[in-house]
């Protein structure tokens, strides 16, 4: 049976000196697709899953497009599972060694 999937996605968090600038699209990318796959990639994605696993806690705040700000607790063993295409979100840490 045919199935597709999206690759899984891991944010870390990490500090400007850290990363270091941000590299810069080039022709070559352009060429190689990687902008519109991206872009394909923002449009297609439809639910986010986040999962506080470890750590000290946050604030999980969520957007909705068509409505006020919703803001959560972020406690260890809380899932929250969301439209993505419908909801933006921001996760503020309570320490840098949260396991999201």
């Amino acid at each position: 049976v045919p199935h597709s999937r999206s690759s899984g996605m891991l944010r870390v968090p990490s500090s400007a000196q850290e990363v270091g600038p941000a590299e810069a699209v080039t022709d070559e990318d352009i060429a190689k697709g990687l902008v519109d796959e991206h872009v394909d990639y923002l449009r297609r994605r439809k639910l986010c899953m986040f999962l506080m696993v470890d750590g000290s806690g946050g604030e999980l705040s969520l957007y909705p497009k068509d409505g006020d700000q919703i803001t959560l607790s972020a406690e260890a063993g809380r899932l929250v599972v969301f439209r993505h295409d419908r909801i933006s979100y921001a996760y503020r840490p309570d320490s840098e060694d949260d396991l999201v």
